[in-house]
């Protein structure tokens, strides 16, 4: 009816609220888009909606497309224009189409620094909401506060929740999570449940220790995990997974592994990746729909079975990324083909099909150049002819992976470096390149050192933690006692 216009868009609307909190911007802007057309001077938050879903989220704090700036501002000054000849509107409305004015920068840019300054006026607006409206805890507008709070703490390189020297999270980080916690809390039954609360606290908490504690020495073990680390993020894994468990929201449903993969849960972390939000993400296409990230949730599911020694799941999984990346070479979700096309032979690698490896590469020519995915083939195939007594050729690929390296970009150098490593250690302990194995636990913990100095990403941008390998190399080094603090560690 026309008496109250949309009084809360984002459940008026079918489907509009589960793809906004799911991060798939792309089809809430096609919901939103038929909101406006079927009532353009009318439906206020309708606009609002438009313009929240061109705005930036977690994964993309400075926005997904270069006309979303534009797009959205003249999205949230249309649901300016229409709400002053509204009189019906709320006040929640009226101050959530004031803070959304502000959102986005003026004039409109990708600027980094013109995004950040438009994020604090955000923040300073729904503050104002949130404290101006009966109780000063309005449920959506304190979720809406707690995004914006974390999308200051948020640039293209990840989150930064938590000061990366001491693992402490930084004031912010403790004032969002506060809100969320009471947004959880008053919205955890069925009748009353809202997803965007549980899906952003497990953001908040999945970088938390041990990851951000400092780990100077491959020998330094890490906090546990406890009260101040990703295990908080296990109720709101179980919130999502049972109240969304009947529905397609693939991205919510991936959620809960984040946390799964945090806390040592890796066989569930699978299951939810590939049982759950893969099949949504097949009903997607099947109904001519963009699923959000759908080969990210693939991968993360791959790395959960190979860390649960799930070996026909994560060769089925790593197969199926591949056959993506070769149809699709220019899809972009992460992890990327040029990360994501070679875990076929590191899944193989780990698992000791080292046939398999070697196999894989002579049928298969890559669709583009990803030097990157070279260097992966070659420390996974080098890796494996050692297995099988080819010494020569075994060598021979540590110079092939030299070659590739030289031309990847910069982006991925840690990347290389710790595949480099790897491999050199690995011929060294086999008395190749003049090696020994005192030397190869040298190259083996500069690798380690490499890898545990990255920050927090999830899946991990390596396909296994190395210290394993080198637990097992001091163990051959008969150097028990520093194998146990490495396997510790």
């Amino acid at each position: 009816g026309k008496a109250a216009p949309c009084a809360n868009v984002l459940s008026s609307i079918p489907g509009s609220s589960s793809l906004a909190f799911n991060f798939n911007q792309r089809e809430a802007q096609l919901y939103f888009n038929q909101s406006v057309h079927a009532e353009p001077s009318t439906c206020p938050m309708c606009w609002w909606g438009l313009a929240y879903s061109h705005g930036p989220y977690l994964n993309q704090p400075y926005g997904i497309h270069p006309d979303d700036p534009a797009m959205g501002l003249a999205a949230a000054q249309q649901a300016a224009a229409v709400a002053a000849k509204v009189p019906e509107l709320s006040p929640k409305e009226r101050g959530l189409i004031g803070a959304m004015a502000v959102r986005f920068p003026q004039p409109p840019s990708q600027d980094p620094s013109a995004w950040a300054a438009a994020a604090a006026r955000y923040v300073s607006a729904l503050e104002a909401l949130h404290a101006a409206l009966p109780g000063g805890d309005d449920v959506d507008v304190a979720i809406f506060l707690a995004e914006a709070i974390m999308l200051t703490m948020c640039k293209r390189d990840g989150y930064h929740f938590y000061n990366s020297t001491t693992g402490l999270p930084y004031a912010n980080t403790n004032r969002a999570e506060a809100l969320l916690l009471g947004a959880i809390a008053r919205t955890n039954s069925s009748a009353t449940f809202h997803p965007y609360a549980p899906h952003l606290f497990i953001h908040l908490t999945e970088p938390s220790a041990p990851s951000n504690v400092s780990s100077s020495s491959v020998f330094q073990p890490v906090v546990p995990f406890g009260a101040g680390g990703a295990a908080r993020g296990l109720p709101s894994a179980a919130l999502l997974a049972q109240h969304l468990a009947a529905t397609d929201n693939q991205h919510l449903l991936h959620m809960p592994g984040h946390t799964y993969l945090r806390v040592g849960r890796y066989a569930d972390a699978w299951r939810q990746n590939q049982q759950v939000a893969h099949v949504a993400d097949a009903h997607y296409l099947a109904h001519a729909q963009r699923p959000y990230a759908p080969a990210h949730n693939l991968a993360f599911g791959l790395y959960g079975a190979c860390m649960a020694g799930m070996q026909k799941a994560a060769l089925e999984s790593s197969a199926t990324l591949r056959g993506i990346y070769l149809a699709y070479p220019d899809r972009s979700d992460g992890p990327g083909p040029e990360m994501g096309f070679a875990l076929e032979h590191t899944t193989r690698l780990r698992f000791g099909d080292f046939r398999g490896v070697v196999g894989l590469d002579p049928s298969t020519t890559l669709p583009r150049a990803w030097p990157y995915a070279h260097v992966l083939r070659s420390y996974a195939n080098g890796s494996a002819l050692l297995q099988l007594g080819r010494r020569a050729e075994a060598a021979a690929e540590y110079d092939h992976l030299q070659v590739s390296a030289a031309n990847t970009s910069a982006w991925f150098a840690p990347l290389v470096k710790v595949a480099r490593l790897a491999l050199l250690a690995n011929l060294q302990a086999n008395a190749l390149l003049n090696g020994t194995l005192s030397s190869a636990v040298a190259t083996l913990e500069e690798a380690v050192d490499e890898q545990v100095s990255w920050a927090y990403d999830e899946p991990p941008k390596f396909h296994m933690p190395l210290r394993q390998c080198l637990g097992r190399l001091l163990l051959r080094a008969d150097l028990p006692e520093r194998a146990h603090a490495v396997f510790a560690a």
